[in-house]
């Protein structure tokens, strides 16, 4: 007579056990974790970029007001002065040598600018930088110059240029804040889904 062998009683993951095998607790955080970790990384580039990205933007957007330069008399020209812009004193080249200039204006500072940039034509002459002038508040001002029979002015404002270099700055903060908030808020949720 054969008797089958005999096992003790099963206690694995059967159908029909009496302990049904529990799935493994599931990790919370791991996708805020991960974008936290990748958001500050990339943040940390953007910090580098970013500003000088915008400076180079506020210089372009300065630049194109540089480019309208309108004609005004050599020998007591007046203008509007403003305390967010550079002004240039622009004269034909072959008057760069000759030319010198007064203005007269309450703390108004005048200086040789040796870039000699072109700022445009004026009746048919190329003009170029000579003198660039900046006032402290808003004013009028009196140009008065020897040594050239045709000047011109051009204005460089600063608002654009102040307002991209700051923008440039608060977005790479701003993103970078929230980057590490997230990573947080994953480590913490990871942490609590373990225990």
């Amino acid at each position: 007579m054969t008797y089958q062998p005999s096992f003790g009683p099963s206690y694995g993951p059967q159908s029909g056990s009496a302990y049904p095998q529990q799935p493994p607790p599931k990790r919370r955080g791991v996708k805020r974790t991960v974008f936290g970790a990748i958001g500050l990384v990339l943040n940390a580039f953007g910090l580098i970029v970013m500003p000088i990205l915008g400076v180079l933007l506020g210089g372009v957007i300065g630049a194109m007001g540089m480019l309208d330069a309108e004609a005004i008399d050599p020998s007591g020209g007046t203008f509007e002065a403003s305390t967010m812009s550079i002004h240039y004193l622009a004269v034909p080249a072959d008057a760069v040598e000759t030319v010198t200039c007064e203005v007269e204006g309450q703390d108004v500072t005048i200086e040789p600018d040796t870039a000699n940039t072109p700022v445009g034509v004026i009746n048919g002459v190329e003009h170029v930088t000579v003198y660039t002038i900046n006032a402290v508040g808003d004013q009028q001002v009196t140009v008065s110059c020897q040594g050239t029979d045709s000047l011109a002015l051009s204005e460089m404002g600063m608002t654009g240029f102040f307002v991209s270099t700051v923008v440039s700055f608060i977005i790479p903060v701003v993103l970078g804040l929230a980057s590490l908030v997230l990573l947080i808020w994953g480590i913490l949720a990871l942490v609590r889904s373990r225990s």
